[in-house]
């Protein structure tokens, strides 16, 4: 079984040690320690955390990070690991919607139209995702959503789903359109830019009981992302909405 928390963040302010950690055992607890454990970087354009993953500026974490047959792919032994961290990047489009852009190494400009971010993250050959975000998914924003659902091959993008998005209110509209349209549906949890966030990487995640070639890993992990014959469901829990509240205003006090 692979599980993979989708939507990860890591900012200044976090404790490496902490972090992995925290998500190799909530990863564990949706999954079970036999599973393979993956998170999906989604850094914007002011972090670089992959890099430095790499390059070992974490090793007074007690880490010990890995080279793997893909250069965006590293491999991080701790205890209840490994886990598995892969190189992405988030966008900030014109209409203010998030890209995230799974499985590349490079970057996309913040700032340009939606259509424009999805093309240029296929052409590069990241596996793009178009994540639900508080309060980006109303409104003018809800119609854009929607037409990209509509008029776009279900090939072309992934729906994300995040921890920020309150439970015990009704699944958006939207997801149910997209999932008859054959889009998939994937999930993260989205640390915000605060200290002690950190503890949320894993909490939420998609998992199939697929195999993972770890002399492969890249090639095994866009299988699971993108392949429509694998069967995935969404573990974990995202949070009420007073956590999600509480972190919301904690990110920007």
């Amino acid at each position: 079984m692979i599980i993979a928390d989708t939507h990860v963040h890591f900012y200044d302010g976090y404790d490496a040690a902490t972090f992995f950690t925290s998500a190799v055992g909530n990863l564990n607890r949706l999954a079970g320690p036999a599973a393979d454990k993956v998170l999906f970087l989604a850094e914007r354009a002011d972090c670089d955390f992959f890099s430095s993953l790499r390059k070992g500026k974490f090793g007074k974490a007690g880490l010990s990070v890995k080279e793997t047959a893909s250069p965006l792919c590293l491999r991080v032994d701790i205890e209840g690991g490994p886990v598995w961290v892969v190189a992405g990047r988030q966008v900030a489009t014109l209409e203010r919607l998030e890209v995230l852009c799974l499985c590349t190494a490079n970057t996309i400009a913040d700032g340009l139209p939606v259509a424009e971010v999805l093309d240029a993250a296929v052409a590069s050959g990241a596996v793009p995702v178009l994540t639900w975000a508080l309060g980006k998914w109303t409104g003018r924003r809800r119609a854009i959503v929607a037409g990209l659902i509509e008029v776009r091959s279900p090939e072309e993008f992934l729906i994300g789903d995040t921890t920020m998005r309150p439970r015990f209110l009704p699944e958006p509209s939207l997801f149910g359109t997209a999932r008859r349209r054959g889009f998939q549906i994937v999930a993260g949890t989205d640390p915000l830019p605060v200290s002690g966030e950190e503890k949320m990487a894993g909490r939420y995640a998609v998992a199939a009981d697929v195999d993972f070639k770890t002399d492969d890993p890249e090639s095994s992990l866009r299988s699971f992302l993108r392949d429509r014959a694998v069967e995935r469901r969404l573990l974990g829990n995202r949070c009420c909405p007073a956590q999600v509240l509480k972190r919301w205003f904690r990110a920007r006090s």
